[in-house]
């Protein structure tokens, strides 16, 4: 008889059934995990962009970029950096002249060049080491320091002020500036990303803020994809940018922009293979328990 009597055996829920009432969070985390998303998009996205602006404002890219920018200006009626028409006409001058140094700025007398740099160099070297001169000082001083070191003359000095008014932006103190408000927005952003990771849950924890650095990367991407690349055709926005400014400005959105976007690419792709890898192992432990 005893041997007829049913032996009830308790039946063990499905480890997922288990694992969601372990697990279970209230709404309020799903609010809270978009507002981290979208607050960590908009500061990463200022903070991305402030990083750039640091790189190009570091004194050597300054110095080059700001180099470039004014003998290109000075330069394009005479017919562009590489022109040997006014070179050639300086040549002559100057053999007229005793010693062996020129000032080919008369209203600048503090800048100057040699002879032999004139014959020696190629006409884009000659202009960019003539501006050179103006623009290494002036990242270090600031345009009213570089007026008042070129010029006594306080009509010379508000002239020269104004014409390198655009310059100001490639200084040391617009580089601290920018710096410090980058350090802001990197604390900020790091607190929103922690935010979102722990509002998340499982693999969301890497596939979301990996979302967001692609939407974040990809059109700074773009960008340094048309500076470095313009269409053959001379089209585009990049077309109104000197080519080397261009490659200066396109190599620094490149170097930072990209690397966010493959940082979220890879992100997506390891949360996509530990999804993948989850769910069979939870298929395969469903299947021997029954």
């Amino acid at each position: 008889m005893l041997n007829k009597i049913p032996v009830l055996v308790p039946i063990k829920p499905h480890r997922s059934e288990v694992m969601k009432e372990h697990i279970a969070k209230p709404y309020w985390y799903v609010d809270l995990k978009w507002i981290s998303a979208i607050l960590l998009t908009l500061s990463l996205t200022v903070t991305l962009a402030l990083f750039v602006l640091s790189k190009l404002t570091t004194e050597q890219s300054a110095v080059e970029i700001s180099t470039l920018a004014i003998a290109t200006v000075f330069s394009r009626e005479e017919g562009g950096l590489d022109d040997t028409a006014s070179i050639e006409k300086l040549k002559a001058e100057t053999k007229k002249q005793a010693g062996t140094v020129i000032h080919p700025l008369p209203n600048i007398p503090a800048i100057s060049i040699s002879k032999q740099d004139l014959t020696t160099l190629s006409p884009r070297e000659v202009r960019l080491k003539i501006f050179r001169q103006v623009t290494e000082p002036l990242y270090n001083e600031g345009v009213e320091g570089v007026a008042q070191r070129f010029t006594s003359d306080q009509n010379q000095q508000q002239q020269f002020m104004r014409q390198a008014s655009l310059l100001r932006f490639f200084t040391r103190g617009t580089h601290d500036m920018i710096n410090r408000f980058w350090l802001v927005g990197m604390a900020v952003s790091i607190v929103f990303l922690v935010s979102l990771i722990f509002f998340s849950f499982g693999w969301g924890r890497l596939a979301n803020p990996g979302l967001i650095f692609c939407i974040v990367g990809l059109p700074g991407s773009f960008v340094a994809l048309l500076l470095l690349h313009p269409p053959a055709g001379g089209g585009g926005p990049a077309s109104a940018v000197p080519p080397e400014i261009a490659q200066a400005i396109g190599q620094q959105f490149q170097g930072s922009y990209q690397i966010v976007l493959g940082a979220g690419l890879m992100m997506l792709l390891v949360a996509l293979i530990g999804k993948i890898i989850t769910a069979v192992r939870h298929n395969h432990q469903s299947t021997s328990q029954r």
